[in-house]
């Protein structure tokens, strides 16, 4: 999937509607990723529209305003092929996730977090 080589940072698109869940993320992952924060689905949106570079992964909020978390996730991967999706909810799904999409329960701590985005990363999967 992703190959991580020196001068390559994947980027990670973070989006979640409650600061302090986004801000968490993107403290956690930085060390780790270039990532981009967005605080709705509205603003993840233009980000998948217009960002020019690659966006690796999408980690988003499942209930988000706007949109779900699996509209946005669907959309994405319209613009960005096979790349992968992961769903944040504190609550189950209750239903199957599309092919590329992963449910990633809450709560968690940032050393899973980071765990998680270099699994899915990594160029095995």
């Amino acid at each position: 999937m992703l190959e991580w080589s020196p001068g390559r940072r994947p980027a990670v698109l973070v989006v979640d509607d409650d600061p302090a869940v986004l801000r968490f993320m993107t403290l956690a992952l930085s060390d780790l990723c270039d990532v981009i924060s967005a605080g709705d689905a509205l603003e993840a949106m233009l980000t998948i529209e217009s960002r020019p570079g690659p966006i690796d992964l999408l980690i988003s909020d499942w209930h988000l305003p706007f949109c779900d978390g699996t509209e946005l996730g669907l959309r994405f991967r319209q613009r960005r092929p096979g790349k992968p999706v992961l769903l944040v909810s504190g609550e189950p799904f209750g239903e199957p996730l599309p092919p590329g999409f992963e449910e990633f329960p809450k709560p968690f701590t940032a050393q899973v977090l980071r765990e998680r985005v270099r699994q899915v990363l990594s160029p095995a999967n």
